[in-house]
């Protein structure tokens, strides 16, 4: 059976995709067994529709997007917009870059992330080709996870991922359904995380950047490098890749790892799942030393 895993981030993380896709050619014995890239997330900088964290920078052109999506669909690796801005309104679903970056995408192996009813029906009727995948880890209220036949599959609430309650008792063919988030930074109970997804989103649509940072004292920084990937791995709701097999057996298979805009998170939280321990920083390393020798773009295809 094979843990088939959703990874951060197809723009910053080009370097990494790059020498993952190398390695896994050239030497196919450093990389872990029974685990895959089911698709990779992410969206470009200044789009309106992302969610989950702000993204601002240059924006790209279409020649430029169309080669970033032929290097991983060429790959047959789909690609999954993080179309999940909860402040979106009516007006916003007919903004032309979103619109550009969506018509670029659109076909059949690609997918959408979306948080909101607005945003499937959008989608659905403009972009059919699609498939759709629902997040609702940033939902202020409502049902943990969502069964429906129009989305290929549920972001499960990152507070249930160790829920075993609710998991035994999901039916077993909607399993198949649910997607687990692995890697979450947050405390499972945080007040915060709606408002957060909510005030990010603002600052995307409104390019504010003034977003206040976290209230609990709980959450582990980003800037605190020193400890943050093993704060991570030490969180109560953290899953590893030997943690898989126990819900692998009840029929859980589809896993997220969190995270995007830092190349070096995205390079360890890769290799802790793909690459067998003992080549876990050469892998990092050289994503690293790839990134600098082409001149610290991290897109060789540009």
């Amino acid at each position: 059976m094979i843990a088939w895993m959703s990874v951060p981030d197809f723009l910053n993380g080009f370097k990494v995709y790059e020498t993952f896709f190398e390695l896994k050619r050239e030497n196919p014995e450093i990389f872990n067994p029974n685990i895959e890239i089911e698709a990779i997330f992410g969206c470009f900088p200044n789009a309106v529709w992302n969610g989950g964290g702000f993204s601002f920078g240059p924006c790209f052109t279409y020649t430029q997007m169309d080669k970033i999506r032929a290097f991983y669909n060429e790959k047959n690796i789909p690609l999954r917009l993080t179309f999940t801005n909860p402040a979106l309104e009516e007006q916003d679903l007919y903004d032309n870059y979103c619109n550009v970056i969506a018509s670029i995408f659109h076909n059949e192996l690609n997918e959408v992330l979306v948080s909101t009813d607005l945003m499937f029906k959008y989608i659905k009727t403009n972009y059919p080709k699609f498939k759709i995948v629902r997040s609702i880890i940033g939902r202020s209220e409502g049902e943990p996870y969502l069964i429906h036949k129009d989305y290929k599959r549920t972001v499960l609430s990152r507070a249930e991922n160790k829920n075993w309650e609710l998991l035994d008792n999901i039916p077993l063919e909607d399993r198949d359904k649910i997607e687990i988030l692995c890697n979450e930074i947050c405390v499972p109970d945080c007040p915060y995380t709606f408002h957060h997804y909510l005030e990010h989103g603002v600052d995307q649509k409104c390019f504010s950047a003034m977003s206040a940072g976290c209230f609990n004292p709980n959450f582990i920084h980003r800037q605190n490098r020193k400890f943050y990937f093993k704060a991570i791995q030490d969180a109560p709701n953290h899953l590893n890749y030997e943690d898989f097999k126990e819900y692998m057996a009840k029929g859980y298979t589809h896993f997220k790892l969190s995270g995007r805009f830092d190349i070096l998170k995205i390079a360890f939280e890769i290799s802790n799942y793909f690459i067998k321990p003992e080549y876990q920083q050469d892998f990092v390393k050289l994503s690293l030393s790839n990134m600098i020798r082409d001149n610290l773009s991290g897109i060789s295809v540009l």
